[in-house]
């Protein structure tokens, strides 16, 4: 772990070198994926205001909207809202949380194709499809369990000690993004603990990122539920495997899935061609690859990537059903 750490500063400090580069170079502009989360948005607005410590100005939008809990997050520290993109007016581009094209939404081959100067992407997921970055910088560590978590190391390398409202953002966004810990590493835990030092409340960011669910969400998790084919799988059948489906909040409900007892669930958004999955700590193998895998069998126009236990697949909705087979058979091998 602690050579994990060196190896992420290190890259962490020639990011910094690049992006301190942009100081006096005119506007730069910072987005991140489509429907942006906790991890995103907030990750986001603490970045802003460490580049605009060293004096560069970083401005932050949106490629469509945040969801609520980002929402209620920024609100309660006084950070506007990000509004959306009406058009990318900026000598640089930061892409956060994300570094495939696919999760960009409309604005996809713009960002990805961005000429206009440097372009810099930040992100912690496996994906099939990275944005080429021939032209730019990327500081991609899968090891790291939240964007939040690399942003603090930009912040060291760049000689800027986060403020209270800057750490509460990032402790906000790490939070989130590691369901409170349940993906955590040691690094994770320095990454807290530097940012409560810096002044951030945890009891404060724990109320502000636990929320009861809206209606919506909660009837998509039981709809899934109670629509779940379970297989048992594994040299025992000691492991369980759910396929089901979801119009909506797919993630949620394979991770609801997952919290009831589920090794493994996977579930589909026919409609959209989406798909989603998670996995419990114990389970053998990583989410991301599986997605990756599942990118792949989506054909020319899939994508797929994500965490060690979540991830999510996007392509051909008329393809879903089979890529579906396919990741339960990634996982019965696995446990084979």
């Amino acid at each position: 772990m602690k050579q994990r750490n060196r190896t992420a500063f290190t890259a962490a400090a020639r990011f910094a070198k690049n992006l301190a580069c942009l100081k006096g170079n005119g506007r730069t502009l910072i987005t991140f994926h489509s429907l942006g989360d906790a991890d995103a948005a907030a990750s986001a607005a603490a970045l802003q205001t460490i580049l605009k410590a060293v004096g560069i100005d970083a401005h932050v939008r949106c490629v469509d909207s945040v969801n609520s809990q980002a929402r209620r997050i920024l609100s309660f520290h006084g950070v506007p809202v990000p509004q959306p993109l009406v058009g990318i007016d900026a000598r640089a581009v930061i892409l956060m949380d994300v570094s495939n094209a696919d999760l960009l939404g409309e604005w996809g081959p713009a960002l990805a194709g961005f000429d206009g100067g440097p372009l810099f992407v930040i992100d912690h997921h496996y994906h099939s499809k990275h944005i080429p970055v021939a032209k730019g910088f990327a500081l991609i560590e899968p090891a790291a369990t939240s964007t939040a978590e690399i942003v603090l190391e930009i912040a060291r390398s760049l000689g800027v000690n986060p403020s209270k409202k800057t750490a509460s953002l990032l402790l906000c966004a790490l939070l989130s993004d590691t369901a409170f810990f349940k993906s955590a590493t040691n690094a994770t835990f320095a990454a807290a603990n530097a940012l409560i030092e810096a002044g951030a409340d945890y009891e404060e960011c724990a109320s502000l990122v636990r929320s009861k669910r809206d209606a919506a969400e909660a009837l998509a998790i039981i709809k899934c539920v109670a629509s779940a084919n379970i297989e048992k799988t594994g040299v025992k059948g000691e492991v369980l495997a759910a396929l089901s489906k979801a119009h909506s909040h797919e993630l949620s409900c394979a991770s609801a899935l997952v919290d009831l007892g589920c090794d493994y669930a996977f579930v589909a958004n026919e409609r959209e061609g989406r798909i989603s999955a998670a996995k419990n700590d114990e389970a053998r193998g990583s989410i991301g690859k599986i997605m990756e895998a599942a990118g792949r069998s989506f054909g020319s126009s899939g994508s797929g990537g994500g965490h060690d236990k979540v991830g999510g697949a996007k392509g051909d909705p008329q393809r879903v059903r089979a890529v579906m087979e396919e990741c339960l058979a990634l996982a019965r091998k696995l446990n084979a």
